[in-house]
């Protein structure tokens, strides 16, 4: 009995250090609806965001998760959902122009 015990906080504790290395390299993420961005959490320039939401209501994007992570040193792009090539091109050139620096240093939001 000891032994399951043990079994089960240790894969808990597996778990938890994932999940806790898994959010320690996202930035922030962005749920867009009809073209806007209705939920947000993390840490994102105010400019980044008007941005962004330029570049997915110009068709608009219906539905979407975008994702920004650190890789290697740089901020990263990841979207799911309704976009196009493009549109993830366009997004991905638009955070390039943000330094890493000042999307870190930007305050916490929680919008949505």
């Amino acid at each position: 009995m000891a032994g399951i015990v043990t079994i089960c906080l240790a894969l808990a504790a597996v778990g938890a250090l994932l999940l806790i290395t898994r959010n320690a390299t996202r930035l922030f993420f962005a749920d867009i609806e009809r073209g806007r961005v209705a939920r947000l959490r993390g840490r994102a320039p105010q400019g980044l965001l008007h941005e962004i939401t330029d570049v997915v209501s110009r068709r608009p994007v219906s539905s979407a998760r975008i994702t920004v992570r650190v890789r290697d040193g740089a901020a990263m792009l990841e979207a799911r959902g309704d976009v196009t090539d493009t549109e993830l091109q366009r997004l991905r050139n638009v955070l390039a122009t943000f330094p890493l620096a000042r999307i870190r240093s930007a305050p916490y939001r929680s919008i949505g």
